[in-house]
C-alpha cells in the first residue's frame, strides 16, 4: 500500500495538447543546444589560446628567488611546499599542519519513490494512477 495516492484524467484532446506542446518545447530545445554547442565550443577556442599564449611568455624561476624584475610578469616555478600556520577547526578543536581543512557532512535523507501507471478510458483518454511511497535511506555524505 502506498503513503499516499493520485488520480488524473486526460482526455484524447488534452492529450493531443499536451503532445503538440511537447513537441514545440522539444523543437525550441534542439534549436537551444546548437547555439549552446557553438558558444562552448568559442569559449574552448579561446581558452586554449589563451593558454598558449601565456605558454610563450611564462618566466620559469626558482622557487626560493624573488626578483623585482619579475613584479607584473607572469612567472612559473616549482618546488616543495612547507606549511608554517596551523589550520583549526573550531567546533571539532582539531588543528592541522595544511593547506586545506575540509569538514564532511552527513545527513539523514528521505527518499521518495514514484510509481505511476497509465490506463486507458473507454472514451480515449487516459487514467493517469499516482502511487508516491517514502522510506529513510539512512546517512547521505553531503
Amino acid at each position: 500500500m502506498s503513503d499516499h495516492r493520485e488520480y488524473s484524467h486526460e482526455s484524447w484532446f488534452e492529450h493531443l495538447g499536451t503532445a503538440l506542446k511537447r513537441s514545440i518545447a522539444g523543437i525550441f530545445l534542439v534549436i537551444l543546444s546548437f547555439y549552446l554547442l557553438i558558444w562552448n565550443e568559442e569559449r574552448s577556442v579561446l581558452r586554449h589560446q589563451a593558454i598558449k599564449e601565456g605558454a610563450g611568455v611564462a618566466i620559469s624561476v626558482r622557487p626560493n628567488q624573488v626578483l623585482s624584475e619579475n613584479n607584473g610578469k607572469l612567472v612559473h616555478t616549482s618546488g616543495q611546499l612547507k606549511v608554517f600556520n596551523q589550520l583549526t577547526d573550531p567546533v571539532f578543536n582539531v588543528s592541522v599542519a595544511a593547506i586545506k581543512m575540509s569538514r564532511d557532512v552527513f545527513m539523514y535523507q528521505w527518499v521518495q519513490e514514484i510509481i505511476t501507471r497509465t490506463e486507458t478510458a473507454q472514451d480515449g483518454g487516459e487514467y493517469t494512477i499516482t502511487d508516491y511511497n517514502y522510506k529513510n535511506s539512512g546517512l547521505i555524505n553531503w
